[in-house]
């Protein structure tokens, strides 16, 4: 059975790390400009807390969005509406949008 885009949820499929030595952060952000350490335990606690996720910072602004490649790794077990997309096969892998 095919499903339309709107009736899915995303992932982004890249690598939610950056390599080792690596001076830039997934999708071309720097550094600099990731969120700190606190500010990201910060999101992820509170999209745990409301069975949310957090939306991959390349897809914002877009049409559709995807969930960050990195949350969805660690915490797709944490919350009860990734469990439930994952369970009811509601999730495709999409690539990182075009630069």
């Amino acid at each position: 059975m095919s499903r339309s885009p709107a009736a899915s949820r995303q992932v982004l499929a890249c690598d939610p790390e950056p390599a080792a030595g690596d001076r830039t952060w997934p999708l071309g952000a720097s550094v600099a400009e990731r969120p700190s350490r606190a500010r990201v335990e910060e999101m992820v606690q509170t999209a745990c807390e409301r069975d949310s996720a957090i939306i991959c910072h390349a897809t914002l602004g877009l049409p559709e969005q995807a969930v960050c490649r990195g949350f969805y790794a660690r915490h797709a077990g944490d919350t009860a509406s990734l469990r439930l997309a994952a369970r009811l096969d509601y999730l495709d892998q999409v690539p990182p949008p075009a630069k």
